[in-house]
């Protein structure tokens, strides 16, 4: 296409997208029903992780949390059936570590069934300047920010790859 053509269309793209966003201020879309769908939180005994299960287990999903710290998550779990979720499964996993990855998504896929909704939460903060960190921090920080997501996504099963939002 030339240059011509291209800057038309990204125009006229830019504006219908503009007038939608406008018009679903005033109109809603139609929000999907996740009510007993399997959603799998890592990171979910404190912070984002810990919000994140309270709202979706408001709208009656079955949770399964996975953190590292064992208190986090029973008070995840605690708040999660206070929210109104339908069941709450907690797991101990160092999302840092593949094999105890693979080894809690079995244990899952056996307990609970297919995750349907994956919430790739957990990360850490070193709280030190890149340059201050130690070398065993900084792989620690690249294992759990970067290289456990991949881990903990290639566990998820075909019907959470395909998963469909409309």
């Amino acid at each position: 296409m030339n240059l011509f053509l291209e800057t038309v269309q990204v125009l006229l793209l830019s504006i219908w997208y503009n007038v939608e966003s406008f018009v679903h201020l005033f109109v809603p879309r139609k929000r999907k029903n996740i009510a007993g769908e399997v959603v799998l939180i890592t990171g979910s005994g404190s912070g984002i992780g810990r919000l994140m299960a309270q709202e979706f287990a408001a709208l009656g999903t079955v949770l399964v949390l996975w953190d590292i710290n064992q208190d986090g998550l029973k008070e995840t779990a605690r708040l999660a059936k206070q929210s109104g979720a339908s069941r709450v499964h907690s797991y101990l996993c160092d999302c840092s570590d593949r094999n105890e990855v693979y080894r809690v998504a079995d244990q899952v896929k056996r307990e609970v069934g297919d995750v349907s909704i994956l919430v790739n939460n957990a990360g850490i903060v070193t709280g030190k300047k890149f340059m201050d960190a130690p070398d065993s921090l900084i792989e620690k920080t690249v294992e759990v920010n970067t290289m456990a997501h991949f881990w903990v996504s290639q566990t998820a099963p075909t019907s959470l790859r395909t998963l469909s939002w409309k």
